[in-house]
């Protein structure tokens, strides 16, 4: 996600818990314990206000730590968070967290799970699949997990916490029809409760517009960061 938004700028990328080589943590999945690792970091490491650019997850954790601790956050990126699902499940993302859950379960290889995942991942472009297989063999399955069974979402306020923010905020919108996390009476709904709030609609693109759109990704965020 980085490429093509680090010239003149420091950039961070982090492992959360239970992901990549980070710790796993028993039972400490849900969406309001991920940030709390990331405000330390920023304290400790950062030591000023910082630029959050986060995807899915991501960007919960990025509302989260602009809410509680905005001292931390300049501004924000919120690339195609899922910010009603504890509201509505998990719905078409279930049966990929299912497939990512039982895959991390097993004893499998990288270079196997990469051979499964067009089959049971069919959205996946086949070139992707080599590093989603590499994550998963990483990925703590309590991590999916904690999402299907609900857990995750505990003490989760959507609307509270978007409200709170007071920085400048970019945020990316995928297409539902193509896998993004918001409806558009989501975004609506997301949009009066962020107060500067510059929403943007990734054509051609789904959950991981970084991902399916590089290009425009990277040139949005850029104007975005470069009107700060």
């Amino acid at each position: 996600m980085g490429a093509g938004l680090g010239r003149d700028r420091q950039l961070f990328a982090l492992d959360a818990r239970g992901h990549g080589r980070s710790g796993r943590v028993p039972n400490g999945y849900r969406y309001i314990d991920y940030p709390r690792d990331q405000q330390a970091f920023l304290r400790a490491v950062v030591r000023e206000p910082a630029v959050r650019v986060g995807s899915s997850l991501g960007g919960l954790n990025a509302i989260y730590i602009a809410a509680e601790t905005p001292e931390l956050v300049r501004a924000m990126v919120l690339v195609d968070p899922p910010l009603y699902k504890n509201e509505t499940g998990p719905g078409a993302f279930g049966s990929m967290l299912r497939a990512f859950k039982e895959l991390a379960e097993s004893d499998l290889t990288a270079g196997e799970i990469s051979e499964r995942l067009a089959g049971q991942v069919p959205e996946l472009p086949l070139e992707f699949a080599p590093a989603l297989a590499q994550f998963l063999v990483w990925l703590d399955p309590q991590t999916p997990g904690q999402v299907l069974d609900g857990s995750a979402f505990g003490s989760w306020r959507s609307d509270e916490l978007p409200e709170r923010i007071t920085c400048p905020l970019q945020l990316l919108v995928g297409e539902a029809a193509l896998g993004g996390a918001l409806e558009t009476t989501e975004v609506e709904r997301a949009e009066k409760k962020l107060a500067n709030c510059q929403t943007v609609f990734m054509n051609d693109a789904g959950h991981n517009p970084h991902v399916e759109q590089p290009e425009a990704f990277s040139r949005t965020v850029r104007q975005f960061l470069e009107a700060l």
